[in-house]
């Protein structure tokens, strides 16, 4: 557990650096800041030019209630918004708060890439690696060129995946690649959904 702590924290750091390559400010020289932002994204499964993308969309739409890419939070009269207050009210609010924050923190982060979570409604469900998922009208999260540069990604993390499962073949268990990286992997994820979290709620 220690290592996965330190190390999935280290990991952060690695994750904030591609965050920058996404932005543009890692260096001058783009296929050096794309090559760098793919490695690192790519090895924390992250599709770059995906996330890249997106997250452009979510800063040109922060606090927006329909356009808004992430963290738009759930309102009353949403089945999302109605489930939560439901939940809360069965169960209390202390437990619906550890419940919710361990589910969030352990599940938001895929949960985002794969089905779109706390995304706005304009989108529909959307696919950080399938770029036809969602709307594909005025509001596609991934339209023309992106779909291939979504394409892209994927083979990164799907090179990255391989290269898991392959590991644990070799050790006869999947034991070492459970202990030495989905623990790291699942700490990092919980600081990136913790601290933006922590951004975009009051």
């Amino acid at each position: 557990v220690a290592y996965a702590i330190v190390t999935g924290t280290v990991a952060t750091g690695a994750w904030v650096v591609a965050h920058e390559c996404g932005h543009g400010a890692f260096s001058d020289n783009r296929r050096l800041q794309d090559a760098v932002g793919y490695a690192l994204h790519s090895a924390l499964l992250v599709p770059y030019f995906s996330w890249q993308r997106s997250h452009a969309i979510h800063h040109a739409n922060t606090n927006h209630l329909e356009e808004g890419e992430t963290h738009v939070p759930a309102v009353a009269g949403d089945p999302k918004g109605d489930g939560g207050l439901i939940a809360k009210s069965k169960i209390g609010e202390l437990p619906w708060t550890v419940l919710n924050s361990i589910i969030v923190l352990l599940f938001g982060w895929p949960a985002y890439l794969i089905a779109g979570a706390s995304g706005g409604p304009v989108r529909g469900a959307t696919n950080h690696f399938w770029p036809w998922a969602g709307e594909q009208g005025r509001h596609s999260l991934f339209p023309g060129g992106w779909k291939k540069k979504v394409l892209m990604s994927d083979v990164g993390v799907f090179a990255v995946i391989g290269l898991l499962a392959y590991w644990a073949y070799a050790a006869g268990s999947i034991m070492p690649a459970l202990a030495l990286y989905v623990g790291p992997y699942l700490v990092t994820n919980a600081w990136l959904v913790g601290y933006t979290w922590l951004q975009h709620t009051d």
